[in-house]
């Protein structure tokens, strides 16, 4: 008979284990989490000012669409004598809202604010507007593809 229960126990046991391996073995398929559209737009953002703290020409030119409007060229030539001009303290932004339109492109409008030291006059200077971006997902790579309003660079 303790041969009989211990074997029913066993047998439990080892079910057990079964199921939580399956279950365990189960979730581990179920892929990566995803991130809301505000996640999405705060990760771009960062990805923008980061580039445009760091500035390089190429690398700054590989996150704006060769769609871009109105030009491409003329934006990242903005953005380089932007960089130029002075030593960039701080950059800091607000996301106030952001949509996915119809035709899947993600429009963030934010409030940004940047600390600079100027060349020309060496003083600390802060500055502050409101801008939106329109980005775009361009062969599984986000792209900016319009930017309004006040231009934070």
């Amino acid at each position: 008979m303790k041969k009989f229960a211990a074997l029913i126990l066993a047998g439990f046991i080892l079910s057990g284990c079964i199921y939580c391996q399956g279950y365990a073995g189960n979730q581990s398929f179920s892929g990566p989490k995803p991130i809301s559209s505000r996640e999405l737009a705060d990760n771009l953002l960062a990805k923008m000012f980061s580039s445009y703290q760091n500035y390089f020409r190429g690398n700054f030119s590989r996150i704006v669409s060769d769609d871009f409007m109105p030009d491409k060229f003329s934006f990242i030539n903005s953005v380089e004598s932007s960089f130029y001009s002075g030593q960039i303290i701080e950059i800091n932004y607000f996301i106030n809202q952001v949509s996915m339109t119809q035709d899947e492109k993600l429009s963030v409008s934010f409030n940004w604010e940047k600390k600079t030291i100027p060349n020309k006059s060496g003083v600390t200077t802060l500055t502050r507007g409101t801008a939106e971006f329109v980005f775009q997902d361009i062969k599984d790579r986000w792209r900016l593809i319009q930017a309004k309003g006040n231009s934070p660079f």
